[in-house]
């Protein structure tokens, strides 16, 4: 994934790890390029969990849009994510 970082505005390739489980199970690790560790989001039981290595911070609240706000910048139900990695639901 090649991210922005707001505040420099410099690009940063990372590597996603992305594991996930219907409807509402997701963790990703990220690392950078070069493998350094850089961070974990975990999602399940309608509750989020980030660790930043680099922050040296660990956050956790319940998951929904405004969480997935502060993290991705967009509102988005993290049930959404879910839903588009395993596609529509019949």
């Amino acid at each position: 994934a090649l991210v922005v970082d707001p505040r420099t505005r410099k690009q940063h390739s990372l590597n996603l790890d992305i594991s996930a489980k219907n409807p509402d199970r997701l963790r990703v690790d990220v690392t950078a390029a070069l493998g350094s560790y850089v961070g974990t989001f975990v999602m399940a039981g309608g509750r989020f969990e980030w660790l930043s290595a680099a922050e040296r911070q660990f956050v956790s609240g319940p998951a929904n849009s405004e969480a997935a706000k502060e993290l991705l910048r967009i509102p988005v139900e993290p049930r959404a994510v879910v839903a588009l990695l395993f596609g529509a639901q019949s």
